[in-house]
């Protein structure tokens, strides 16, 4: 593998693990200064009569579902 390939898939899947943290509620923003309004993100608290799928915190799973799904493409290849 590449060295560069291997950077660029690291850094594209630390930014995908780094929003699904604040996304999980297990890790804080950065308080940066902008000059744009940001539209905001909505997120609603779950129903009592929803089912419960996807049970486990996002950022935990990003890195696994990345080497299931390269594993995948290999095969199919």
């Amino acid at each position: 593998m590449l060295a560069i390939e291997k950077t660029v898939r690291d850094t594209i899947l630390y930014t995908f693990f780094d929003s699904f943290a604040f996304l999980d509620a297990v890790r804080n923003p950065e308080i940066v200064e902008v000059d744009t309004i940001w539209l905001g993100l909505t997120l609603r608290e779950r129903k009592l009569n929803e089912e419960e799928e996807n049970e486990g915190f996002l950022h935990n799973e990003i890195y696994g579902a990345y080497w299931d799904w390269l594993e995948q493409r290999k095969k199919s290849e």
